[in-house]
C-alpha cells in the first residue's frame, strides 16, 4: 500500500528511554522504516519484546511487510490487556498471509472487545468465503501485469479523455535525492501515458502542468471530455507545508481545468478541504455533477470513508455528505464511479481476501445497494485498490501482490460480466458423499403457485443458473435418477444487480443419509444459518461442517454405513443470538433412506439477548437454601449444574447472578444474607471450571421485589407465603452474549 493511500490514517505514539526512545521518536514523526530498525536493534540488545511489540508491528503494518506484522502483532497481543487495535491488526495481518482459520479465532477475542463494530460481523467466518472468493470472478476477469511498472510504487490510475495518468515513485534518485521517511522512498508524481487497444501503456511522460511538486501527488479524475480535473496532492500550497495537530502532513485536493489542448491553469482548492484530516481520491462522475472522495474528516464510521458531494453553481460544490451503507470502522478509499453508476472502492473492513479489496455497490440517487467482493482475480491476499474502467469491457487496478515488479503495480483487467440491471441465481449441484459436482441434474425454477417457469440441467462442472424477476417469490428443486429430490425457497429479492450464489447437495437414494430440522423455541419457526457440527465417536473427523438452510434443514450422507450399525452422533448447533446447543444422537440403521432427527426428537434453539434471564430461558428450577443459610444444597447443585453446562456451551456468555429475598427480616440482614448466597452460588459454578470473569455475584436482598408484597416498618405482611416466594429468587442476568 503505497505511503499515499497510509497518510489518509496516520497516528502515532510514545514510549521510553535509550534505543527504544529513539526509535519512538521516529515513529512519531512517521518514520516507519527507520523506526522499525532501531527497535530491532533495541531487542537485539536485550530490550523486553513486549516494551516494543506494538508500535514496531505498526511499523511493520504501515509498511505492508506482512510477514513481520504477524511476528510482532503475536507478541503485543498476548497479554489480555492487549488494545482492541492490536488484536483486530493481527487478524488483519493473519488473513492477509493466508491464515484465514487463525484470523477468524483472533476476531473472536476481539468481539469481545468491540461487540459493537461492524467488522466483527463483516469479518466473521471466513473461512468458507474466502475459498468462494477466490472461485468467484464475478466480473468475469482476466488481469495483466504491465511493461510499464518499476521497481518503485506505480498506483491511483485515471482516466483523461483517451490518455491514462496514474502516479509513481519512479523519479530519479539522482535527480532527486528526497525521499519519503516513511518508507524511503521517492515521492509520487502524476505521469500519462497513451493506452492501446489491448490495455498496454507506452510513451509513459510526466504530467504537464501545475501538477508535480517536491511532495505526493496523486489520483487525477477527469470529466469524460477531459478538460475539468481534481487531483490529490499533499498539504503543500508551493512554499510551505501544512500540518494537523499531531504534526501530520495529510492529503488534500486540487481542480485545474483547460480550453481544448491549451495549457492548464493554475489550480485551485477543493472547498472540502482542511489542515485538520486528509482529503483524497477524487471520483468524479461522467457528467461532472457528483464528485466522490476520500477522508478521515469527523462524522465518519470510521477510520477513512468515501463521501460525495453535489455541483453548486460554477466550479462550486454542496456538502459533503457520507457514503451510508457502504462505510465501516476499517478503511474505505479508492472511490470510481461508471457511467451506469456502479461505485467501486477499495476497502479493508468488508470481508475480503486479505488487506484492501476492491469492492462494488450500486448508486440510485443517496442510497447504495448491498456491497459485493468480485473476487479474484481482481483481488487477492495483499492490498488491491484504485479499480478504474476505460470502457464497459476494460480498466486497470493496483496491487502489491506476490509476483509484482515492484511496491504497488498497476494491472490491466478485462471483463467480461455485466456490471449491474440483472437479478440472478447460480451454483454448482454437488453429491452429498463426495462433494464432487453433478452433471446431468434437473434443475427448475418454480414459482410461487408451485409452477415451473424454467429448467435447466447441469453442465459437466454441475453448474446451473437462472434470471429471476425482482419481488418474486421462487423455489429451486434439483433432481436426478438414484438422488433424493432437492427442494428451497429463495428469500425474497427486491433489488436488481444482485447474484444469489447456491450451490445444492442431492443425497443418494441408495444410501443412508441424515436430515436435521431446527426450529426457533421462541417462534416455531424454520431456523436458517445454524451453524452445525457433527462429530461420529468412530471418527475425530467432523461428519459434518454447515449451515442450515431456509427451510431449517442440514443434511450429510453417512459415508460407509449399513444396515445394522450403530449410530452415535455429537451435534453442535450455533447461531448468533441464540443459545449453543449440544446433543448426543443415537440410532441403529435399519433401512436405507434418510434419518430425520427431528422425527424422534424436536431440535430448537432458544433465542437469547443481553438482558435476558438465562435461568428463565432455560427453565432453571428456583435455587433454595435453608434458613439463614448460604451453602449450596443437593438440589440446588443439579440446578447450578445445569448452568455450567450451558456456560460451558456458550463461552462468549458473560452473566451477573443475582440474589433476591422477601421482606421479611431486616432490610440490612436480608441484604447480606442474599449476598453470601449469590457469592456461594456463584463460587459453586466457578469451582465446576467457569472462568471467574464470566460470572460475577451480587444481592439484592428486597431492594427488587416483583409484586407488591412489601413488609411496611414493624407490620407483618398479609402476603400469602407462595407470593413471598415469588420474591426469593435467583435471576441469571446476560450482560454479554
Amino acid at each position: 500500500m503505497t505511503v499515499i493511500t497510509a497518510l489518509l490514517i496516520a497516528t502515532g505514539s510514545y514510549a521510553q528511554s535509550g534505543l527504544i526512545k529513539r526509535a519512538d521518536k521516529k515513529y512519531a514523526a512517521f518514520s516507519y522504516i527507520e523506526a522499525a530498525r532501531l527497535y530491532e536493534l533495541a531487542v537485539g540488545k536485550g530490550a523486553a519484546e513486549l516494551d516494543v511489540a506494538s508500535n514496531l508491528a505498526d511499523c511493520y503494518w504501515r509498511l505492508r511487510d506482512m510477514r513481520n506484522a504477524e511476528r510482532w502483532y503475536a507478541k503485543a497481543v498476548a497479554p489480555p490487556t492487549a488494545s482492541p487495535q492490536d488484536v483486530y491488526r493481527y487478524s488483519e495481518v493473519l488473513r492477509s498471509n493466508g491464515k484465514i482459520a487463525e484470523a477468524d479465532l483472533v476476531l473472536e477475542r476481539y468481539k469481545g472487545l468491540a461487540a459493537q463494530d461492524s467488522r466483527t460481523e463483516l469479518q466473521d467466518n471466513a473461512v468458507g468465503y474466502v475459498k468462494e472468493l477466490n472461485e468467484r470472478n464475478l466480473l468475469g476477469a482476466s488481469v495483466k501485469n504491465l511493461d510499464i511498472n518499476s521497481e518503485r510504487s506505480d498506483m491511483g490510475v485515471g482516466m483523461l479523455g483517451e490518455q491514462v495518468t496514474f502516479a509513481s515513485a519512479r523519479r530519479d534518485r539522482a535527480a532527486e535525492e528526497r525521499n519519503h521517511t516513511w518508507n524511503d522512498a521517492p515521492f509520487l508524481d502524476l505521469y500519462v501515458a497513451d493506452a492501446s487497444t489491448t490495455g498496454d501503456l507506452t510513451n509513459v511522460r510526466p504530467l504537464d502542468g501545475p501538477f508535480n511538486t517536491k511532495y505526493h501527488e496523486s489520483n487525477l479524475s477527469a470529466t469524460s471530455a477531459g478538460q475539468q480535473v481534481l487531483f490529490t496532492r499533499n498539504n503543500y500550497d508551493g512554499h510551505k507545508r501544512g500540518k494537523d495537530e499531531s504534526g501530520v502532513t495529510g492529503l488534500k485536493m486540487y481542480s485545474t481545468s483547460r480550453s481544448g489542448t491549451g495549457p492548464w491553469e493554475k489550480e485551485n482548492a477543493f472547498i472540502h478541504n482542511n489542515d485538520r484530516y486528509s482529503v483524497g481520491h477524487p471520483a468524479l462522475t461522467p457528467d461532472g455533477n457528483r464528485l466522490y472522495f476520500t477522508s478521515n474528516r469527523p462524522g465518519g464510521k470510521g477510520g477513512t470513508d468515501i463521501w460525495y458531494c453535489e455541483k453548486a453553481g460554477i466550479g462550486g460544490w454542496g456538502p459533503a455528505a457520507n457514503a451510508e451503507g457502504i462505510n465501516t470502522e476499517g478503511n474505505e478509499m479508492f472511490p470510481f464511479i461508471t457511467t451506469d453508476n456502479v461505485l467501486f472502492f477499495a476497502s479493508d473492513g468488508h470481508k475480503g481476501l486479505g488487506g484492501l479489496d476492491v469492492m462494488m455497490a450500486n448508486v440510485t440517487g443517496t442510497t447504495f445497494s448491498k456491497v459485493r467482493n468480485p473476487g479474484a482475480p481482481i483481488n487477492s491476499t495483499a492490498d488491491d485498490l484504485g479499480f478504474v474502467l476505460r470502457n464497459s469491457s476494460s480498466g486497470y487496478f493496483s496491487s502489491d501482490r506476490l509476483g509484482g515488479k515492484g511496491d504497488d503495480d498497476i494491472y490491466s483487467v478485462t471483463i467480461t460480466a455485466k456490471l449491474r440491471n440483472e437479478l440472478k441465481i447460480d451454483g454448482i449441484v454437488r453429491e452429498g458423499t463426495t462433494n464432487a459436482p453433478l452433471a446431468g441434474v434437473l434443475v427448475k425454477k418454480v414459482g410461487a403457485n408451485g409452477e415451473t417457469l424454467d429448467s435447466t440441467m447441469t453442465d459437466a462442472s454441475g453448474r446451473y443458473g437462472f434470471s429471476l424477476e425482482p419481488g418474486q417469490q421462487y423455489s429451486i428443486t434439483a433432481e436426478k435418477e438414484e438422488f433424493i429430490k432437492y427442494a428451497t425457497d429463495l428469500d425474497l429479492l427486491t433489488e436488481l444487480d444482485t447474484l444469489v450464489e447456491k450451490d445444492l447437495t442431492l443425497v443418494s437414494a441408495l444410501g443412508i443419509s441424515f436430515l436435521m430440522h431446527v426450529t426457533d423455541l421462541g417462534t416455531g419457526d424454520p431456523l436458517k444459518d445454524v451453524n452445525v457440527n457433527i462429530v461420529e465417536d468412530r471418527s475425530p473427523e467432523p461428519l459434518l461442517i454447515g449451515m442450515t438452510n431456509d427451510k431449517g434443514n442440514v443434511r450429510t450422507a453417512l459415508e460407509k454405513r449399513a444396515i445394522g450399525d450403530e449410530l452415535n452422533m455429537q451435534i453442535r448447533l450455533s447461531r448468533k443470538g441464540y443459545l449453543s446447543k449440544k446433543i448426543t444422537y443415537n440410532e441403529l440403521i435399519k433401512a436405507y433412506g434418510e434419518l430425520k432427527k427431528n422425527e424422534s426428537m424436536e431440535v430448537g434453539l432458544q433465542p437469547a439477548a443481553k438482558g435476558d434471564d438465562l435461568g428463565s430461558l432455560i427453565d432453571l428450577q428456583t435455587i433454595y437454601f435453608d434458613v439463614n443459610k448460604a451453602n449450596i444444597r443437593p438440589d440446588a447443585a443439579a440446578e447450578l449444574n445445569r448452568m455450567v453446562e450451558v456456560m460451558n456451551d456458550n463461552p462468549g456468555i458473560v452473566i451477573e447472578l443475582g440474589s433476591h429475598s422477601d421482606c421479611r427480616g431486616s432490610v440490612e440482614y436480608n441484604r447480606v444474607l442474599s449476598d453470601k448466597r449469590a457469592k456461594s452460588s456463584m463460587a459453586f459454578i466457578v469451582s465446576k471450571g467457569i472462568a471467574r470473569s464470566r460470572i460475577t455475584g451480587k444481592g439484592y436482598g428486597e431492594s427488587k421485589l416483583v409484586n407488591d408484597c412489601p413488609c411496611e416498618g414493624s407490620v407483618e405482611s398479609t402476603c400469602t407465603e407462595e407470593q413471598h416466594q415469588l420474591n426469593r429468587r435467583t435471576e441469571f442476568i446476560i450482560k454479554k452474549m
